[in-house]
C-alpha cells in the first residue's frame, strides 16, 4: 500500500505558492483574452476565453435598452469564473458602498442574468478605474424569467407555468406594453389573486393618473388574460418592494343601443334610468350609429354623465358650452333639475375635465 508523504506534499505546496506569487497567477485562474465592443463612447470588454460573441452581444443589447450606456466613456467587463457570470462595473467607491446603490446593483444583476445569461448565477463586481474589485454582489433571485420585446417577466415555476408566462408575454407585446424598451415585471399568484408586479420609476409613485391607469390595466388583465379571475397591479421599486396596489377598475354593467355603450353601477343606478338615458341620447342625435362609450354614475346626490372625448376638446371653450347645455337638458329631462356634472374623459373613463351644472332651484 502506498504511503502518504505529507512532507513531500508540503514542499509541492510551497513551490506552487512561490510560483503563483512570482508569476501573478493563482490556482484555477481563468485565462483572459479581452475583446472589445464599442457602443458610441462606451467600451464593453468580454473575455473570449469564457464568453461567446453571441452572449456578449446579448449583454450589450440589454445594457443599451436598459439605459445604462449613456453618452459618457463608460467601461464594462464581462467574464465567467467557476461557473458564475461576472459583470464588472466601474463605480465611485463612496457611491458604490451606499445601501440603495447596492440594492439597485443586485436587482440589475438579476435583470442582466435573465436577459443575457439564461438566469444562470451572476455576480456584479464594483471596481475602480483599473477594474480592481472593491465589492461583489450576487444577483437577486426573483425566479425564472422570459423576455418579451425588452420586458423581463419573472415568475415562480412552482406556482405558475411557463405557458401562462409566455401567453402574458404575447399579450404585453400585442397590447403595446412591451415595445422594446427595458421593463421589469414579476407575475405572482396569492390566494387565487393574480399579481402583476411592475417596477416603476420613483416619479410615478404618487402620480394619480398613472395609478388609475394601473387599475384599468388590472381590469384588462383579469378580463383578457386570467378568464375573469381577480387581478391586481402592484407598483414596486427596483427591488420589487411594494409601493402601491391598484385593484381592477370596473366600468360597471354595459347597456348597448345602436353601437353606443352605456356603463352604470347597478348598486346606485337602476336600469330604467339607463334606458331613459338611451332614449334621450337617441332623440338628441348623440346616438347615431357611430361607436361611442358613456358612463352614468351617481356618487352621493350628484349625477355624473361621463363620456369619452378626443384630447383636442378638453380645452375647447365652445365645446364646453355645448356640453354644459347638454348637461342642463339632461338634468331637466331625466333628473328633475338635479345637480349634474359632465365629465370629459379619456378612453379609460378617467376624468380629464369636469363641467359642473348647478341644481335648478
Amino acid at each position: 500500500m502506498a504511503m502518504f508523504r505529507t512532507d513531500l506534499l508540503l514542499k509541492i505546496a510551497v513551490v506552487i505558492f512561490v510560483f503563483s506569487v512570482c508569476h501573478g497567477t493563482s490556482i484555477g485562474q481563468v485565462e483572459e483574452d479581452w475583446k472589445q465592443i464599442k457602443v458610441d463612447a462606451a467600451t464593453i470588454e468580454y473575455n473570449a476565453q469564457t464568453v461567446s460573441k453571441e452572449t456578449a452581444d446579448a449583454a450589450v443589447n440589454y445594457l443599451k435598452i436598459s439605459g445604462y450606456l449613456d453618452a459618457s466613456e463608460q467601461k464594462v467587463r464581462i467574464t465567467k469564473r467557476d461557473g458564475i457570470w461576472q459583470l464588472l462595473l466601474i463605480a465611485d467607491k463612496e457611491i458604490g458602498e451606499t445601501e440603495i446603490f447596492q440594492e439597485t446593483v443586485a436587482v440589475f444583476g438579476a435583470e442582466f442574468s435573465a436577459y443575457a445569461f439564461q438566469g444562470e448565477p451572476t455576480e456584479v463586481l464594483l471596481c475602480n478605474e483599473s477594474f480592481e474589485t472593491y465589492s461583489v454582489w450576487r444577483a437577486k433571485d426573483f425566479g425564472k424569467a422570459i423576455v418579451a420585446e425588452g420586458t423581463l417577466i419573472f415568475y415562480d415555476e412552482k406556482i405558475i407555468s411557463k405557458e401562462i408566462v409566455e401567453k402574458l408575454g404575447k399579450y404585453l407585446v400585442d397590447s403595446g406594453f412591451s415595445d422594446g424598451a427595458a421593463k421589469t415585471i414579476q407575475l405572482a399568484k396569492k390566494d387565487q389573486v393574480w399579481q402583476f408586479r411592475f417596477v416603476i420609476k420613483e416619479e410615478f409613485a404618487d402620480n394619480e393618473d398613472f395609478f388609475q391607469l394601473s387599475g384599468v390595466m388590472a381590469m384588462e388583465l383579469s378580463r383578457d388574460m386570467f378568464d375573469g379571475a381577480p387581478a391586481e397591479v402592484h407598483l414596486c421599486d427596483t427591488g420589487f418592494k411594494l409601493i402601491r396596489v391598484a385593484t381592477a377598475i370596473s366600468y360597471g354593467t354595459a347597456y348597448s343601443r345602436n353601437k353606443t355603450d352605456i356603463y352604470y353601477d347597478e348598486k346606485t343606478v337602476n336600469k330604467q334610468i339607463v334606458e331613459d338615458l338611451a332614449d334621450f341620447l337617441e332623440d338628441s342625435g348623440f346616438i347615431d350609429g357611430e361607436p361611442k362609450s358613456v358612463q352614468l354614475a351617481k356618487p352621493g346626490s350628484t349625477w355624473q354623465f361621463r363620456f369619452v372625448v378626443q384630447e383636442s376638446f378638453l380645452n375647447d371653450s365652445n365645446f364646453h358650452d355645448l356640453a354644459k347645455q347638454f348637461g342642463r337638458e339632461l338634468s331637466e329631462e331625466l333628473f328633475a333639475g338635479g345637480a349634474i356634472e359632465v365629465h370629459l374623459c379619456n378612453e379609460y373613463f378617467l376624468s380629464k375635465k369636469v363641467l359642473k351644472i348647478a341644481e335648478k332651484l
